[in-house]
């Protein structure tokens, strides 16, 4: 089967899953959430990349597993996950950094403070809600920060436009465990703007890498 076919496949997985995303949870709906990201690790591996880029990849198919079900344990586990996967995506873009960029293109010094100034809000938002787990979850949020800088020093922007919708689904994931009213209409809004930012956003991570 060649890496064109996977890709297809997990395009059509990952747009599927909406279709069972409301569904009571269950091993047929992990499963299905867990596939299209997995897909994208086996086409990354068969066009020859980094084994860091697999690596990311699967950690993020793996997040996807334990965060398919409930409970704080689940949640936690699946936090590490996508954690390691973090720190696979920073191993790999701090060698194709160049901080001169930063000089060049005004609206990438420009983002990196706005990050910054936006990690630090979501950091005091969370802290009190989040209580034991505040110090994970800050931990979590500075690394994530950290890779987006190494993604905006980057010289191709979709790299960055990947990493930031990654981003944006943690940060939704965050808010919907730990601040937002417990409405069951709330929270699916909320699990349809997680997965409409994650998935493309590891799709764009793994093409762009894939594509310099």
């Amino acid at each position: 089967m060649s890496a064109t076919t996977i890709l297809a496949l997990s395009i059509t997985g990952g747009v599927s899953y909406f279709l069972v995303l409301s569904r009571p949870r269950s091993h047929m709906r992990a499963a299905w959430k867990t596939l299209p990201v997995l897909l994208l690790a086996l086409y990354v591996l068969l066009l020859g990349q980094s084994p860091l880029l697999v690596a990311a990849l699967l950690f993020g198919a793996l997040g996807d597993a334990f965060l398919a079900y409930d409970g704080k344990p689940a949640f936690l586990r699946g936090l590490v996950a996508f954690l390691f996967g973090h720190f696979c995506y920073a191993a790999l873009l701090y060698p194709q950094s160049d901080l001169s960029l930063f000089i060049e293109e005004w609206w990438r010094p420009a983002t990196g403070l706005f990050l910054a100034a936006f990690t630090l809000a979501i950091l005091a938002h969370i802290w009190r809600p989040a209580g034991s787990a505040a110090p994970a979850l800050a931990l979590y949020v500075l690394v994530f920060f950290a890779v987006a800088l190494f993604s905006l020093s980057v010289r191709n922007p979709l790299v960055f436009v990947g990493m930031a919708l990654f981003i944006v689904s943690d940060i939704i994931l965050v808010l919907r465990k730990f601040t937002l009213p417990d409405t069951p209409a709330l929270h699916m809004i909320a699990s349809n703007l997680v997965w409409a930012t994650y998935y493309p956003g590891q799709l764009l991570l793994a093409w762009s890498l894939s594509n310099p």
